[in-house]
């Protein structure tokens, strides 16, 4: 039995989008209360090493991984409704780094885009035949690891 290739997808979506609403929290509140940049940058650090451990856990197709990560695409949802209602009409663009040279990019092309692929993300994971083909992955999984081989 194979793992859907599409969790994989799902796992790196994830990721980055954790990785975007944490480290804009993190940043706010390390100049908010002027904490030295290297104790930002070792929370950062290790709350990405987590979400790291977390995905290796959805792509194994585990059940705990799973709904812990529809929690975090629906916060990033919430997120991205807080900012895209309250952001000024001058600051339309966003500007994504890892595009080449920096282009800003339309906020209201962005903030859409995110979050209709965050509930897809989330439509994927609580769909009844992903849930029914995890756990049957699971099973097998632990099938094959109580057949003992003949001496």
């Amino acid at each position: 039995m194979k793992r859907p290739i599409a969790i994989y997808a799902v796992a790196i979506w994830t990721y980055f989008q954790s990785a975007i609403y944490v480290a804009i929290p993190l940043l706010i509140i390390g100049k908010f209360l002027k904490i030295s940049s290297d104790l930002i940058h070792i929370v950062w650090t290790s709350i990405s090493i987590l979400i790291i451990i977390l995905m290796v856990g959805l792509v194994l197709l585990r059940r705990i991984p799973r709904i812990i990560t529809i929690i975090l695409l629906a916060i990033a949802c919430i997120i991205i409704l807080k900012i895209s209602i309250t952001m000024p009409i001058r600051e339309i663009f966003v500007t994504i780094s890892f595009i080449s040279n920096k282009q800003p990019l339309p906020a209201y092309i962005i903030y859409p885009a995110f979050f209709f692929i965050n509930i897809i993300c989330i439509w994927y994971l609580m769909r009844k035949n992903f849930i029914k083909l995890s756990n049957e992955y699971r099973q097998n999984i632990k099938n094959k690891k109580r057949i003992v081989p003949p001496e």
